[in-house]
Order: C-alpha cells, then sequence, then structure tokens
C-alpha cells in the first residue's frame, strides 16, 4: 500500500474532494471538511486510518457504517453521500453531509441545563432517528451524547437539527432471529451491560438503556453514576455499572444536587429503560418514546405554556411602551384642565 499522503488543507483526496481543515479524530479513523469538487458542495469525509486496514472487523464496522446509514428513514441521522477507497492509498472513506454545529456532549458542558423547549426538541428528534433505525432492524449499540450532533436548524421554529452519527459498530438484525451476537463494542459508560458479554444476544433494548441515560443527563444536567466524578478510579465506574443499584432517577438527581425534582412518572419510565435485565425493559425507541412523553407531560418544565422562552425586550419595544405610557399621562392630564 502506498504511504498515506498527509490531508492537509488543499490536499486532493480519493480525486474527489478537496481538503479544507480536520474537523475529528476517532478511534479508527479521521474526519475531514472538505470541498466535493464536481458539485463545490462541503462534505465530512471520513477516511480510515492506515493502521486500521490490516484488522478485518474494522474494515467490516467501517464499510457497515456507510450501509447502516444509507438503510434508516430519518432525516435526523447523518446522511451517508458516497463511500469507496482512495485509489493511491487504498484507504477506506465516507462522504456525508457536513453539519455545522457541535455534539450534544460539548453543549451539556457548556449549558447543563438547557432550556425546556431545547430539551424537549433533541428528545423528539433523537427517539425519532433511534425509533427508525429499529424499524429497519438495526441497532446502534453506541449512542451517546458524543455521537448525537446538533446541527445548526435549517428549518424555522427549531432550535436544533438533531442528526445521529456514527452507526459503525451498529448490528442489522436478521429477520428470522431478530437478534445480533455482541462483540464487546460500545462505550461502557452509556451501553448496556449485555454488550460485554461474549455471546449475548443484543437487541433493540439495550439502545433503550443508553436513550434512559442520556435523558436523564438531558433533564437534570447531571451523569446518572455516582461514581463519574473527580477522584473516582475506572474500576469504580465498572463495578457501579455492572454491580451498583440502580437507584431511582429522583433518588439519584437528588442525591447529585440537581435543581430539577422528578416525578413518579419519570421514575417509572427511568426503570424499565436503565434495567440490567433487557427483558424488563421497554422493548425498543418507539415504545420507551411513547411513555416518556407521557412522563413528561406530568412535568411542569415541559408546559409548554410555561416553558416558551422569555423572549428580552429589545431597546426599540421598551422605548415605544414609554412612549405610549407618557401619551396616555399627557391625554389623562389634559381632560383634567
Amino acid at each position: 500500500m502506498a504511504r498515506l499522503p498527509r490531508l492537509t488543507p488543499d490536499t486532493t483526496f480519493a480525486e474527489r474532494y478537496r481538503i479544507i481543515e480536520r474537523i475529528g479524530q476517532g478511534a479508527m479513523a479521521t474526519v475531514y471538511r472538505a470541498e466535493q469538487l464536481s458539485t463545490g458542495t462541503e462534505r465530512a469525509v471520513k477516511v480510515m486510518d492506515p493502521e486500521s486496514l490490516s484488522d478485518p472487523k474494522g474494515i467490516e464496522r467501517f464499510e457497515r457504517e456507510a450501509r447502516a446509514s444509507g438503510s434508516i428513514d430519518s432525516d435526523h441521522v447523518v446522511r451517508v453521500v458516497g463511500a469507496g477507497s482512495d485509489p493511491k492509498t487504498g484507504l477506506l472513506w465516507i462522504a456525508q453531509e457536513y453539519l455545522p454545529g457541535k455534539l450534544l456532549s460539548e453543549f451539556l458542558d457548556e449549558q447543563p441545563h438547557p432550556e425546556p423547549l431545547e430539551i424537549r426538541e433533541i428528545i423528539e428528534q433523537l427517539f425519532h432517528a433511534v425509533s427508525a433505525a429499529h424499524r429497519a432492524k438495526i441497532v446502534h449499540r453506541d449512542l451517546k451524547p458524543e455521537n448525537i450532533f446538533l446541527a445548526e436548524a435549517r428549518r424555522a421554529g427549531i432550535t436544533h437539527d438533531v442528526k445521529v452519527l456514527d452507526f459503525g459498530i451498529a448490528k442489522m438484525l436478521r429477520v428470522m432471529d431478530a437478534v445480533a451476537t455482541a462483540a464487546g463494542l460500545g462505550t461502557p459508560l452509556w451501553t448496556a451491560p449485555e454488550q460485554g458479554v461474549p455471546g449475548q444476544a443484543i437487541e433493540p433494548s439495550a439502545d433503550v438503556w443508553a436513550l434512559g441515560l442520556i435523558v436523564f443527563q438531558l433533564i437534570t444536567g447531571r451523569i446518572y453514576w455516582r461514581h463519574m466524578r473527580p477522584g473516582s478510579s475506572a474500576v469504580e465506574i465498572a463495578q457501579e455499572i455492572i454491580e451498583g443499584k440502580i437507584e431511582k432517577a429522583s433518588d439519584r438527581a437528588a442525591e447529585l444536587g440537581s435543581p430539577v425534582a422528578l416525578p413518579p412518572a419519570f421514575d417509572a419510565w427511568f426503570a424499565r429503560c436503565v434495567v440490567r435485565q433487557p427483558k424488563r425493559r421497554f422493548a425498543d425507541a418507539t415504545e420507551a418514546h411513547g411513555v416518556l412523553i407521557k412522563a413528561m407531560g406530568s412535568m411542569p418544565m415541559f408546559d409548554r405554556r410555561s416553558s416558551r422562552r422569555k423572549t428580552p425586550h429589545s431597546p426599540m419595544l421598551i422605548g415605544l411602551a414609554i412612549a405610549v405610557v407618557l401619551a396616555l399621562v399627557a391625554v389623562t392630564l389634559w381632560q383634567l384642565l
């Protein structure tokens, strides 16, 4: 294989993309913002690292990402527009729509307590994407804030355009057996316990576990696991996830100092997401979403009348209001004279 060229600005890659800048680095690939030479459109081009080409499973995972994303009927899954291998280096690449914005993890670092309207929007769009994946017999298996992108809104009336990223370790479920075999992949902080058990069947309920934890953080501003605090070791975190008591969401939120009081309806919903026995969880994202909507309806923060953003008054509006008041005062004084 030829030596990998440095993909610096203005480098041409795969004979069709002009590299603009590097925008991300993963375990097995680098992501670049690039211009598609044939159209002038900006794309996000994910290029597989040379070391990963010697790993058949890594290649399979990379190719699976392109197929999986194209199989899901949702505007909230990042759209793949092309894939192939560079004729000079043999490196695999995937081209996706380029999305200005930020990861949910970055957003929550900057703003731990989003506006209720923003939380509702993110939840609705996230569940739309994962529900569509489950209908297509695909389990994401690595849902986490780092794989959820908040793109700049392209439609009026919304704050963010949510896109689910990285279906690289997703498994397509066979219609006949409706399960896939675990390969130990995923991010331990968010993945269901059965994903670390060799030979364990992985079903859509594995994604439900992650969705429960993500929604908890969105609403409370806290990560659920107690040991995700300064001074805790990786072993302590792993033991808590695998063996620790899973307390009610409201109790854990209060313990972690969240200002949000969670109602019993949310506790019941969370208990059917984050439970170690897969059969006790919601079967898929669609079922979980239906119950979550009802639970959120019992929370004052999601009352549509009270959760609308308060728009700050502009100086012009304030000046106009003062002028109206002064005019009314003048008229009143004139009538009294």
